[in-house]
C-alpha cells in the first residue's frame, strides 16, 4: 500500500513538472518566436534565462538516473520508467525552444545542457541495442527525438560553440548509432529524419577544419578497435554491439556533406586528414554486406573531396593511396596478409574506376601511372583462374 501511494505521488509530480515545462515552452514560442518584437524578446529573455537554468538542472538529474539504469554493464532486461523517460523528453523539447530563443545568452549553461543530452541519447541507444522488448520502445523513440531536437537547436543556433562536444557526439553509441537510422517502424523513420537534420546542420554550419578531424577519428574508433587482442572477450562482444560498419558509414556521410558545403580554400588544411578515414573504411572486410556498403560510402566521400581539389592536389593524393595499396605479391596467395592485401587492391581499383568515370580526361595522368599495375593484376587473375585445382 505504501509503495502504491509513493508511485501515485511520483506520477503526480512527474505530471506537474511536464505541465510546467510545456507551459514554459509555449510561453517562449508565443512571446519571443511568434511576435518578432525585439522589446518583447528582450523582456522575455530576462524571464526565460532562470527557467533555462532550472530546465538544465532537471535534464542533468534525469540523465544521471537514466545512465545508472542503462549502464552497459547491467542486464539487458532493463525495466524503463515511462514517466521518467517522458519527463526527460519534455524537458529536452523545452530546452530546444529556449536555446533558439536565448541564443548567446544561454552560453554559460551550454556545457551543463549538451553533455547530459548526449549522455542520455547514448544510454537510450545502447539500451535499444541490447533489449528486444517492445514495451518501452515508443517512449525511447520519443526521447531520442526530443534529445536530437535539442542538439539540432544548438547546432543551428550556436554552431561555433558545439565544437567542443563533437568528440562525445561522434562516439559510436551517440549520433552515428544505427539505432537512430533505422526504417523498420514509423517511429524509427521519424527519428531517422531528425538525425539526418542534425547531420546536415553539423556538416553545413561547423567549420571543416574542426568537424573533419573529429569525424575522421571517430571512423577509426568504429572500425580500428574491433578485434583488439588487449581486450577481454566480454569487452570485445560489447564493443561489437555498439560499433561497426553502420556507424562508420553514418560518419562518412557527415564527412561527405561537410566537404560538399566547404570551399576549396577551407578544405586545404584538412586534405590530409579525411583520406585517413577513407583508407580505414577501405580495409574493412568483416562481412560482405558491410564491405560493399562501406566501400561505396568511402568512395563517394573521397569523390566529393577530389571534386574540390585541383589537378595538382589530386596527383599526390592518388599516389598516396597507391602506396597504401602496396604492390602485388604473386608468391603470397593465402593467409591473413594475403587477404588484407587483396582487400586493399579491391578497394583501390574500385575507387580508381569511380574516379575515372566521374573525372574522365582529368584523371588520365593518374590512370596512366597505374596502367602497368592494372595489366599485372589482370595477368595474375587470369593465371589464378585458369590454374586447375
Amino acid at each position: 500500500s505504501t509503495d502504491t501511494e509513493e508511485d501515485s505521488v511520483s506520477r503526480r509530480q512527474v505530471t506537474i513538472k511536464q505541465a510546467s515545462l510545456m507551459a514554459i515552452e509555449r510561453l517562449a514560442q508565443a512571446l519571443c518566436l511568434a511576435t518578432g518584437d525585439e522589446r518583447v524578446f528582450k523582456k522575455g529573455s530576462s524571464v526565460l534565462l532562470p527557467a533555462m537554468k532550472e530546465v538544465t538542472v532537471l535534464i542533468t538529474s534525469q540523465s544521471a538516473n537514466l545512465i545508472n539504469l542503462t549502464d552497459v554493464s547491467s542486464s539487458s532486461q532493463i525495466e524503463m520508467n515511462d514517466g521518467e523517460i517522458q519527463l526527460l523528453s519534455t524537458a529536452a523539447l523545452c530546452a530546444s525552444t529556449l536555446v533558439a530563443v536565448l541564443r548567446a545568452r544561454c552560453l554559460p549553461l551550454l556545457a551543463k545542457l549538451v553533455k547530459p543530452v548526449i549522455s542520455s541519447l547514448t544510454s537510450i541507444n545502447s539500451w535499444l541495442m541490447k533489449c528486444s522488448d517492445m514495451k518501452h520502445r515508443k517512449s525511447a523513440n520519443l526521447s531520442q527525438l526530443a534529445l536530437l531536437r535539442t542538439l539540432v537547436s544548438v547546432a543551428e543556433t550556436l554552431p561555433q560553440f558545439a565544437v567542443p562536444y563533437l568528440g562525445i557526439l561522434f562516439s559510436p553509441s551517440a549520433l552515428p548509432s544505427r539505432m537512430l537510422r533505422s526504417d523498420e517502424r514509423e517511429d524509427d523513420v521519424i527519428v531517422a529524419n531528425m538525425t539526418e537534420r542534425l547531420d546536415r546542420a553539423l556538416a553545413k554550419r561547423t567549420p571543416a577544419r574542426q568537424i573533419i578531424p573529429a569525424a575522421s577519428k571517430a571512423v577509426g574508433s568504429c572500425l580500428n578497435n574491433k578485434g583488439n587482442s588487449s581486450n577481454s572477450d566480454a569487452e570485445a562482444n560489447d564493443r561489437d554491439d555498439v560499433a561497426g560498419w553502420q556507424e562508420a558509414k553514418a560518419l562518412l556521410s557527415i564527412l561527405k556533406s561537410s566537404v560538399e558545403c566547404t570551399s576549396r580554400a577551407e578544405l586545404t588544411p584538412v586534405v590530409g586528414k579525411l583520406p585517413n578515414s577513407v583508407l580505414i573504411a577501405f580495409k574493412y572486410d568483416d562481412d560482405e554486406e558491410g564491405q560493399q556498403e562501406l566501400l561505396a560510402a568511402a568512395n563517394e566521400t573521397l569523390l566529393a573531396l577530389v571534386l574540390k581539389l585541383s589537378e595538382a592536389q589530386l596527383r599526390p593524393l592518388y599516389a598516396r593511396i597507391r602506396e597504401w595499396r602496396g604492390d602485388l605479391d604473386e608468391t603470397s596467395t593465402g593467409g591473413d596478409d594475403a587477404e588484407e592485401a587483396a582487400t586493399k587492391r579491391y578497394a583501390f581499383w574500385s575507387m580508381s574506376a569511380l574516379l575515372s568515370k566521374e573525372l574522365r580526361s582529368i584523371f588520365l595522368p593518374c590512370l596512366s601511372s597505374v596502367l602497368s599495375d592494372a595489366i599485372k593484376e589482370l595477368e595474375f587473375a587470369a593465371n589464378i583462374l585458369c590454374t586447375p585445382d
